[in-house]
């Protein structure tokens, strides 16, 4: 069982932002009610159309079980007092996958937050490349040795453009799919602007290699 602190004002996560298997298709969750004034219910939606709303309550003590099926699954907790609304609280959505019979459900925004330190570390590489490619030439320069300043250079910025290409194919992918991380619908020049670079810094072939896996 995953436990969940509802908040006010902000969009709940679970205590663990691991992926936890969904055994019998029962989606067993703790909520850590903010009142224990009035009825609780939860309000769950997944992304196939045929399963449509299902709404739950939630007993005293927070405890809950859902029958969840695959695709993405969206909740919300509806508090209500006397029969009337009175607050709800959103609830991060749940990736539900079946892989060789076996459940799983994954935290979406956990997920992405995980995303987002690898999009940075291979972002801090790159500038890490960067900055040794210059040591190395500016190296090869006060030894005023001119060919060995031309060869490390060229290797060197190759090895940084060839790692520069493949940071934005995989970056691009996920800011052309996730809607959290492209919250403006930015275009593919915005995309590269806000990394340092633009559409002259490469040529047709690699702009095409770094749109391709971003297809939809």
């Amino acid at each position: 069982m995953r436990n969940i602190d509802l908040k006010r004002g902000s969009v709940a996560k679970y205590d663990d932002g691991s992926p936890f298997l969904v055994e019998s298709g029962a989606l067993e969750l703790g909520f850590r009610l903010p009142d224990p004034n009035g009825d609780y219910f939860v309000v769950s939606q997944t992304s196939i159309a045929e399963d449509g709303r299902k709404r739950l309550p939630i007993a005293r003590d927070g405890r809950v079980a859902l029958h969840v099926s695959v695709g993405e699954l969206r909740l919300a907790v509806k508090r209500y007092i006397g029969g009337r609304l009175v607050e709800s609280y959103g609830v991060e959505p749940l990736d539900v996958r079946s892989v060789d019979g076996t459940v799983t459900a994954y935290p979406e925004l956990s997920a992405l937050q995980r995303q987002a330190a690898g999009l940075e570390k291979t972002m801090q590489e790159e500038r890490e490349a960067r900055k040794q490619a210059c040591a190395e030439a500016l190296k090869a320069m006060e030894q005023n040795t001119e060919k060995a300043v031309s060869g490390v250079r060229k290797d060197a910025l190759n090895a940084v453009h060839k790692l520069a290409v493949a940071f934005l194919r995989y970056a691009y992918t996920d800011y052309r799919r996730n809607i959290y991380v492209n919250t403006q619908n930015a275009s593919f020049e915005q995309f590269l602007s806000a990394f340092g670079f633009s559409e002259k810094d490469f040529t047709a072939e690699e702009l095409a290699a770094i749109k391709e896996e971003a297809k939809i």
